[in-house]
């Protein structure tokens, strides 16, 4: 961050959710905190310019995140989804989590993730892969339908100021069959 400070995120060992710790640029933790319940994988950590720190991953079916009334989908629909989780500065609460997969049975996961800021509205930005053929896409999409039978790359904007439906700011399927998006980056 602005502030030189470090963030990282991982598995706990345990298998009980992951965790997320902020050290100080003297390698001081400044906080470690642990989010959610059993398997869940996070894939990248990001921070936005006021110290809120944004994770991305998948998490299977039977684990947990503190999502509430805003998030734009409060429960995992496949075998696993990915999520896009919002700590507040100083990593004493989540303000916003969300899933994001199709509304059948078909795996999805976030593998990247990138945060920007412009006039004061935050927006996180995710890829990754799904199997779904009914993964949600905005109007306007890029790329509205699967290709083929496999899984096929993804790319998703939500503002986690909104609430419900109203977060997802856009959202395509990108690339052929048997394609994934592994990062995202936007520029500042």
């Amino acid at each position: 961050d602005g502030s030189g400070n470090t963030y990282v995120t991982g598995q706990n060992a345990s298998g009980q959710g992951f965790y997320v710790t902020e050290y100080n640029s003297a390698g001081t933790v400044v906080y470690n905190t642990t989010i959610g319940t059993s398997t869940i994988y996070p894939y990248r950590v990001r921070v936005d310019s006021t110290g809120r720190a944004y994770v991305a991953g998948y998490i299977y079916e039977y684990a947990t995140l503190p999502t509430g009334s805003n998030s734009y989908q409060s429960t995992v629909t496949g075998s696993y989804n990915g999520f896009l989780v919002q700590l507040a500065a100083g990593g004493a609460s989540v303000p916003y989590a969300t899933f994001i997969g199709g509304s059948d049975t078909s795996p999805s996961a976030a593998l990247g993730l990138g945060v920007q800021t412009i006039g004061g509205v935050t927006s996180a930005f995710l890829s990754g892969w799904t199997y779904s053929s009914v993964f949600p896409t905005t109007s306007g999409a890029y790329q509205s339908t699967i290709s083929g039978s496999g899984y096929t790359g993804w790319v998703a904007r939500f503002n986690p100021a909104a609430s419900g439906t109203a977060s997802l700011l856009y959202s395509t399927y990108l690339g052929p069959s048997n394609s994934q998006t592994n990062a995202v980056a936007v520029d500042a």
